[in-house]
């Protein structure tokens, strides 16, 4: 990968219960970061969905928690400064990148090649919350794997795609109680 290359990749995610109903999205990453021999990356394609998909505010934040699992230890990685906080072991850590909906964003660093990546979100630190709605869990997809979290292994000088998607419905506000007739009362 060569600095401001653009690499593109598209992903399908059913919409609604239908397989056969899908939506396409295509979007295009502006990779700005030098990815040397032996070294990858990843990048995210942010979207919201469901019933809050025009609600979302533009400023809302979403954060991405990422650990990481390395083939070796971090020292043997002349230069390569590990992101985030590093174990005691050497060769696991974590990490995390913010996005916005609708983002397409490169983590602004590389891994070393066969690295493992687990990426996960949780709803409840999505800020703010649009009113009246509560978020499903994340799914994240990784060319065909689907799930609550992502799992994916560095490639030499490839940028891997995930897409990122959060659903949100509308909680319905319950109807007033009836009223309840006077349990004092005598029947006449």
């Amino acid at each position: 990968a060569k600095p401001d290359t653009i690499y593109g990749n598209k992903v399908s995610i059913p919409n609604g219960e239908e397989a056969s109903n899908s939506q396409t999205y295509t979007s295009t990453f502006n990779v700005s970061v030098e990815m040397a021999a032996g070294f990858g990356g990843f990048n995210i394609l942010k979207l919201v969905g469901g019933d809050a998909h025009d609600v979302v505010r533009e400023d809302t934040d979403f954060t991405v928690e990422i650990r990481y699992v390395l083939p070796r230890t971090a020292d043997v990685y002349l230069g390569w400064q590990p992101p985030g906080i590093l174990e005691e072991d050497k060769m696991s850590g974590s990490t995390s990148m913010t996005l916005k909906a609708n983002d397409a964003v490169s983590f602004p660093g590389s891994f070393p090649a066969e690295t493992r990546i687990i990426l996960s979100e949780d709803t409840a630190s999505i800020v703010p919350a649009p009113n009246g709605y509560t978020w499903g869990a994340p799914v994240f997809t990784i060319g065909d794997e689907q799930g609550p979290t992502g799992t994916l292994v560095i490639e030499d000088q490839k940028a891997t795609a995930v897409l990122l998607v959060n659903t949100a419905t509308l909680v319905p506000v319950p109807p007033d109680p009836q009223p309840t007739a006077d349990p004092t009362s005598a029947p006449t």
